[in-house]
């Protein structure tokens, strides 16, 4: 430290001798007096001399002479308020000279004119000084930056904890390797770091990509330099990149002589023990963060060229560097060669943010809105939390994902999508494309059946594909139940699964088949791939939801709106979404059971047979509604009202507005409660649907002409598995005489009736009906005798 005053004192000596030197020769009186003259012609104004200008000259001065030792490092902004006085900057000496100067002259022996300099030489430090202030007060007020500052993982906590134990720890080596794949939290992990140390400690932050290899050491050098410069004057050092490359490149040359004469230093560790010795003197240490070199295509040649700087730098004391990277095999040796402490990073495990991602997103929903969908495969649901996980490698990827999560699903997509297919679909999308665009084919139906394999798939799509490709796209073709072990796609005939070898159908074989699941949010159709187009779909889904939701549990009366939205020309939704979103809700304890009545009644007086049927269709009860509602669903209102004779009362007093369809249609409402009657066997003990069936065919057997047209259709409808099968095998003998009679002007005009929507003339309707008619006696008599040959053979 009294080194530094007494070199400040001789600068400040020697500035005083030259210009008492150079005032007392010729040519300075000269320039002297013509500058007298100027200033004299400026200040004085009629005889007066104008001491404002004269002030505001000076301040301008004191800028000017601060913004040139600002440039090269002389006057730091932040240091000639609140120097360092362990380690004073040159500007003193300056400072000295002035002040002898302005206190001796003759002509300006005011001190005003000292200090209007003065204020112009502090007026931009001061200005800094302010600013300092006031980002420190804005950031440390309330909780704002708490909440944007990201949540660091386990791992990354224990790593930057040994990080801050190596660099506190006074006794030993502080060179430290901060190892791990892009994007896991490097440069999170050191900010956590830099955040706990304390104030003696200053920081260098080194980003080198996009830095040549040549310029490597310059940039670092230079980038120590400008970050000291903040705290201490580096006007001393300002030529030390130069000084260090040079004694590599003048090394053996006679221009070293000359290197020397010129002050130019030859030994680079002398020059970086002379920085170090300046820092304890100051009571500094410097904390170098190197970052992003991996990312260069001259990598390790970079390394290489900057190991050397490295190397001499682990055995200061003062100046500590975290050098963060991949840990890649060409990096290894070197790591470990200029750094004594290794901290690696794995890949980010992040189940519990996608749990709470999950619960954020689902929470701008109904409650238990997703349980309203159908959703069979629940095995393969499941693997989504998992899937995710897996596919995000690092957390850069995971913060978008998550950010663009947070905005589409609760805005545009709200309820739209369920919430894994998403994110499993936009991390394929994003970090695995390749599998993203087989994944896209198989949504869109674009796969042959006879790829029937996953090892054909990728043979096909992917042919350059690797084992986590392969592992990938079959953990994702399983979340989706289009894939398992030893499954066949469902639409190979016998014989094309015979061609199949036994390799083939081994336990290690991954199958393709048609998806299981059937809920709305995961259609056979392009509506996700839609969406991932546009992000805002047309018709959404969350109104149908809330339609539906009024309509069976508090408002019955807005089934007639539901009927309204099921015949218009974009019904196809509300189609989709009664069959799955209506048949869960309709099923629930909690459903009315004057909404299933209204609903059904009100479907039966559509006038489009097929709109009917559909509507009708979309009520037979599933195995994915008991399978969400369990034994429940026995019991539901809706479910005792079908096997009730309020469901025979409403049908005699529609019996005019029904059709072929629609009698298909609650034939197989009825024939669907007994199949899952056998399949969940508990709860549905005293569940039967036949007393009903038998009443509500007696009433299709009825004298009516309207009656004789929906039994001629039903009867000859070309459905292999009628489910008025058994009541037709019942009453084979009646409906045989009950055909007899001909046909009529009057059942003509009741077919007609039951289809409206189609352009009839009468002769061609009376000439169908006997087609009709006969097809069916045939039918009849060729059942009758399959039966009687089937009794005989049982006895």
């Amino acid at each position: 430290m009294l080194a530094r005053y007494s070199t400040i004192f001789i600068y400040a000596v020697l500035a005083i001798f030259f210009y008492t030197f150079l005032s007392n020769t010729a040519t300075f009186q000269d320039i002297w007096s013509w500058w007298q003259t100027i200033l004299i012609s400026v200040f004085i104004d009629n005889g007066k001399f104008n001491f404002y200008l004269y002030y505001m000259t000076t301040f301008t001065i004191g800028l000017l002479i601060h913004q040139g030792l600002l440039a090269v490092l002389v006057c730091p902004k932040s240091t000639l308020l609140a120097p360092n006085f362990k380690y004073p900057p040159i500007s003193f000496s300056v400072l000295i000279a002035m002040a002898y100067y302005y206190l001796t002259a003759e002509q300006f022996n005011d001190l005003k004119y000292l200090i209007s300099l003065l204020i112009g030489l502090s007026v931009f430090p001061t200005l800094s000084l302010f600013k300092t202030i006031y980002n420190r007060l804005v950031t440390t007020k309330g909780e704002v930056s708490e909440v944007d500052r990201p949540t660091l993982s386990p791992l990354q906590i224990s790593s930057s904890d040994n990080i801050l134990r190596t660099i506190n720890d006074e006794k030993g080596l502080k060179n430290i390797a901060l190892c791990g794949k892009y994007g896991v939290g490097k440069s999170t992990t050191i900010n956590h770091v830099l955040e706990n140390l304390d104030n003696k400690y200053v920081h260098c932050d080194v980003e080198l990509w996009g830095v040549k290899n040549p310029s490597i050491i310059h940039y670092v050098l230079d980038k120590v330099i400008k970050s000291l410069s903040r705290y201490i004057n580096m006007s001393a050092f300002l030529r030390l990149p130069e000084h260090y490359l040079s004694a590599f490149s003048e090394t053996g040359k006679a221009s070293k002589f000359f290197s020397i004469l010129l002050s130019a230093a030859t030994d680079p560790e002398a020059e970086l023990h002379r920085l170090d010795n300046t820092l304890n003197l100051c009571g500094l240490k410097l904390v170098i963060t190197i970052q992003d070199l991996d990312r260069n295509s001259d990598a390790e040649a970079s390394l290489e060229e900057l190991a050397g700087l490295l190397d001499r730098m682990k055995n200061l004391k003062n100046i500590i560097y975290i050098f963060a990277a991949e840990n890649k095999p060409i990096f290894a040796d070197t790591i470990s060669r200029v750094c004594s402490l290794q901290e690696d990073l794995p890949p980010p495990d992040l189940s519990r943010e996608i749990r709470e991602l999950e619960n954020t997103i689902n929470i701008a929903l109904p409650e238990s809105y997703f349980k309203a969908f159908i959703i069979d495969g629940a095995e393969g649901l499941e693997l989504g939390p998992t899937l995710v996980n897996e596919l995000i490698p690092d957390y850069r990827s995971w913060q978008k994902l998550k950010s663009e999560a947070e905005s589409l699903l609760v805005s545009n997509l709200k309820g739209e999508i369920y919430t894994y297919d998403y994110l499993v679909l936009r991390a394929l999308k994003s970090n695995e494309p390749a599998i993203f665009e087989i994944i896209e084919r198989v949504l869109l139906g674009q796969i042959s059946k006879d790829i029937n394999t996953v090892e054909k798939l990728l043979k096909h799509h992917l042919p350059a594909h690797t084992l986590n490709h392969k592992n990938v796209l079959i953990k994702t073709l399983e979340y989706f139940s289009f894939a398992g072990p030893n499954v066949i796609w469902h639409r190979l005939s016998d014989q094309e699964f015979k061609k199949t070898t036994s390799e083939q159908r081994d336990k290690d074989t991954y199958f393709i088949h048609e998806s299981d699941r059937k809920d709305l949010l995961f259609p056979r159709n392009a509506r996700y791939i839609d969406i991932f187009a546009t992000s805002s779909p047309k018709e959404k889904l969350l109104p149908i939801y809330e339609l539906l939701t009024n309509a069976f549990f508090s408002n019955p009366s807005d089934i007639r709106k539901l009927i309204e939205k099921l015949q218009e020309a974009e019904k196809t939704l509300w189609l989709e979404a009664l069959s799955t979103i209506g048949n869960t809700l309709l099923y629930h304890q909690s459903a009315k059971e004057e909404s299933i009545r209204s609903l059904l009644t009100q479907a039966i007086q559509i006038k489009s047979s097929q709109v009917s049927y559909k509507a009708l269709d979309a009520l037979k009860i599933t195995s994915s509604t008991i399978v969400i509602h369990g034994a429940t669903a026995a019991n539901s209102p809706a479910l005792t009202y079908l096997i009730s004779d309020k469901l025979v009362d409403d049908i005699k007093n529609n019996i005019e507005f029904f059709t072929c369809e629609t009698s298909s249609a609650l034939g197989k409402i009825l024939q669907d409660i007994e199949l899952l009657k056998r399949q969940f066997t508990s709860g549905f003990e005293n569940v039967s649907t036949k007393l009903v069936a038998d009443k509500i065919f007696e009433l299709f057997l009825g004298k009516s002409p309207h009656c004789y047209a929906i039994l001629i259709s039903i009867l000859d409808s070309d459905n292999r598995k009628d489910p008025w099968l058994d009541q037709i095998i019942d009453n084979i003998d009646r409906i045989e005489k009950l055909l007899s009679a001909k046909v009529n002007s009057d059942f003509v005009l009741a077919y007609i009736q039951m289809y409206p929507e189609y352009s009839f003339t009468h002769n061609y309707v009376k000439g169908k009906l006997e087609e009709a008619k006969h097809r069916v006696l045939n039918k009849l008599a060729a059942l009758k005798k399959a039966y009687k040959q089937n009794d005989t053979a049982t006895e």
